[in-house]
């Protein structure tokens, strides 16, 4: 064990900076906005229109823990995917190895990289339930907004919504026409291409078509000789969409997406085993020599690698307004089909181990809502919610010898029905209340051989699970533009199966009960922006894993306290200066969880009480700042700047040093220049400008060959030009 007191007394620096900066934020909106508002300054925050609760509202109305992002706020952030996202909202968490993403929120998330489990936070693109993690990589183009909601979600978003939602909202067709086209140089021989044209069909039919392609030949060094880069990305995406006016009460919208991707080798390095040294499990298989250092960013493969991608998917969303409310019909068919072909996973200089996988999923949704639409004290909700996968997939594991052969089958059904309602008890005090009802089934197929050692052994097996899901709270409206708010909410996350264990049952689902109290509102005469959340929850039944073997096993192997506070703030220190903060701090701290270590299992049976959840950062904050300057009458200016630092973040729950990533801050930085009719628009800029290296994600395999740890990097310093043509 290395000896950490010196990185603790640095972040306790940090902290003590970020809560001051916040505090001088504050202190700085309040009395400058006071100077302006006395100036009549007319200039204010904008405010962001949501769709959080089924229903359009200012951010600043809703009694919800919420994060949300427009499309100018995403261009200044520089948010390109949802790893880019966590960066710059409280309590979440984006961890990736491989294809393996996986998201947390308030410490809530999944340890599952199989297709028998589901996530803890629910991912939809335009109001479509995502459910597997890589196909989330591929909507983040032409977007309007994204809306990040914290904690249990399960009246409005239903199953696997424990630790919150994400939404991505498209910017839909409308009658003026518009076009866009970007290009971009990037770093490590990369481009850029990516479009809008949106316009008129009809008289009653709108249509808007967007793409995006991009490619680069790789950002890590492969220090295997002749290998080619690691990292790369080559990508293009498209997205055709139809608004049909069908009636002055009735309206269509029609999306269509295509999605392809064919990479190489991810950037997947050795690491080293328990204690982080190899190991005579290690050598000769791993031939004693991982090439490379863990100081630098270099990875190791030994194979020629490809992992192809095609998704895409269809979607019909109806609207009818009556009298005295909204029915609205949302279809929606999704086909993901990802692979992965000689994958070399030890991350050494030889031959060791490598990984082919396939996999094939379709999913189906249908939802029905009706929404109240009069004004009036009582405003309503009601839904019904369908929801359909059907999964193959097949991998083969290479040791040398032996070889692990898997695969099988499974389908998730799931039925769910909701109903909400918000009361006006007076002027300034409101109630509100939410019920869901669930039912999801899985039936699974399952083989698995370790040849030539274990025959091929066959299972089938099915369960079912139910739940009710409620949530109820109450929300003061104490001036025009600010209010408090209190809630308690329940969640719930499916049970599921093992798959390519053998595992003999299937696991329990997860229940969260969640408290949280708030403030939001408006200062300063509308150019201070604030919102501060105090939150607990009880984690019941939490589904970890743990290697034994060759296999992994899951299980409900604890419960756990959780309880943070999470603060934002946007204010107008000027007319021309924007200010931004986030923070949050979370405590997580593991029940009763009897276990063996994957990485010592010399050490025998270990109770984990008392440790930290994973992926859940104690604490992390954020700052930016952007400057607007129009010098000379030549055109408008910005320049952005961010920064964003989090605590040590474990990747098991075992929490081993080697096992971790320490505490880290990264900076990226933009000018973007608009010229005076705003038809086109430069802009240059620069990610992680002090190229630190971040591991994104570890993972350790069986004692059976010495536990090696394999881990994945984060980007380093990237940096591009894009220029944009507009027309209208």
């Amino acid at each position: 064990m290395c000896d950490r007191s010196p990185r603790k007394e640095k972040n306790s620096y940090l902290r003590s900076c970020c809560l001051l900066v916040l505090v001088v934020l504050t202190g700085v909106s309040v009395g400058v906005g006071a100077q302006e508002s006395s100036a009549s300054s007319s200039k204010v925050l904008e405010e962001i229109v949501v769709t959080a609760q089924r229903r359009e509202q200012g951010m600043g109305d809703l009694p919800v823990a919420i994060s949300a992002f427009d499309a100018e706020t995403l261009a200044q952030l520089q948010l390109e995917d949802l790893t880019d996202l966590e960066n710059f909202v409280p309590s979440l968490q984006v961890n990736h190895e491989g294809p393996h993403a996986s998201m947390t929120l308030r410490g809530v998330g999944s340890q599952s990289i199989n297709y028998g489990g589901d996530p803890g936070v629910g991912f939809h693109a335009d109001g479509i339930y995502v459910a597997r993690a890589k196909p989330r990589f591929a909507t983040f183009y032409d977007l309007e907004r994204i809306e990040v909601l914290r904690g249990p979600q399960g009246t409005l978003y239903g199953r696997n919504t424990t630790g919150g939602a994400i939404n991505l909202v498209y910017n839909k067709p409308s009658p003026e026409f518009y076009g866009r086209l970007t290009l971009a140089a990037l770093s490590h021989d990369g481009y850029e291409v990516a479009g809008v044209l949106n316009g008129a069909v009809t008289d009653r039919v709108s249509g808007r078509l967007s793409f995006d392609q991009e490619y680069n030949e790789g950002w890590a060094e492969n220090a295997f000789p002749g290998g080619d880069d690691l990292g790369d990305k080559d990508n293009w995406a498209v997205r055709g969409q139809l608004q049909i006016d069908v009636s002055d009460s009735v309206e269509l919208l029609l999306q269509g997406d295509y999605y392809e991707s064919d990479p190489g080798n991810p950037n997947r390095k050795f690491l080293g085993g328990p204690d982080g040294r190899l190991t005579a499990g290690q050598s000769p298989p791993f031939n004693g020599d991982a090439l490379v250092s863990y100081s630098t960013r270099k990875g190791v493969s030994s194979n020629d690698a490809s992992s192809p991608s095609e998704f895409w998917g269809l979607s019909a969303k109806l609207s009818i307004e009556f009298e005295n409310f909204q029915f609205r019909s949302i279809s929606a068919y999704r086909s993901h089909v990802y692979d992965e072909f000689n994958q070399d996973i030890d991350g050494t200089d030889v031959y060791f181990s490598d990984l082919d996988s396939l996999n094939d999923i379709e999913q189906y949704s249908q939802e029905f809502q009706l929404v109240s639409n009069r004004e009036g004290k009582f405003q309503w909700l009601l839904g019904a919610y369908y929801f359909n996968e059907d999964g193959e997939f097949s991998s083969r594991i290479f040791f040398g010898f032996p070889e692990l052969r898997a695969g099988g089958t499974v389908e998730t059904t799931s039925y769910a029905a909701y109903a909400r309602g918000e009361y006006q008890i007076s002027d300034n005090l409101n109630a509100f209340a939410g019920v869901r009802y669930s039912y999801d089934e899985k039936d699974m197929t399952e083989f698995l051989s370790i040849f030539p050692f274990l025959p091929r052994i066959d299972r089938a097996d099915d369960d079912d699970w139910d739940d009710v899901t409620w949530e109820i709270g109450v929300d003061y409206q104490y001036s025009d533009e600010s209010k408090v708010f209190a809630k308690i909410a329940h969640g719930f996350k499916s049970g599921g199966f093992n798959t390519s264990s053998l595992q003999a049952t299937s696991f329990d689902p997860e229940e969260v009960l969640s408290l949280e109290v708030g403030y939001r509102g408006l200062l300063n005469a509308g150019r201070t922006r604030l919102s501060a959340i105090v939150h607990w929850s009880d984690y019941k039944d939490i589904q970890l894993s743990t290697i034994r073997d060759f296999a992994v096993e899951f299980n409900n192997a604890s419960d756990s306290d959780i309880g943070g506070v999470e603060l934002e703030i946007t204010t107008l220190a000027s007319d021309n200066l924007q200010l931004s903060a986030m923070a949050s701090y979370l405590h997580t701290e593991l029940g009763e969880y009897i276990t063996v270590s994957q990485a010592r299992p010399e050490l025998g049976i270990q109770d984990l009480k008392g440790n930290e959840m994973v992926n859940a950062p104690e604490w992390k904050f954020a700052l930016s700042a952007t400057y607007e300057f129009s010098p000379a009458d030549v055109g408008g200016f910005s320049v952005s700047a961010n920064y964003y630092w989090e605590d040590e973040v474990f990747f098991t729950p075992q929490n081993h040093p080697q096992a971790s990533e320490d505490s880290v801050g990264r900076a990226d930085a933009n000018l973007h220049y608009r010229s005076n009719d705003g038809r086109w628009s430069a802009e240059l800029f620069v990610k992680n400008i002090t190229d630190e290296k971040v591991l994104s994600g570890i993972l350790i395999a069986s004692a059976a060959v010495g536990s090696p740890h394999t881990g994945a990097w984060d980007a380093p310093r990237t940096y591009g030009l894009r220029v944009t043509m507009e027309f209208e």
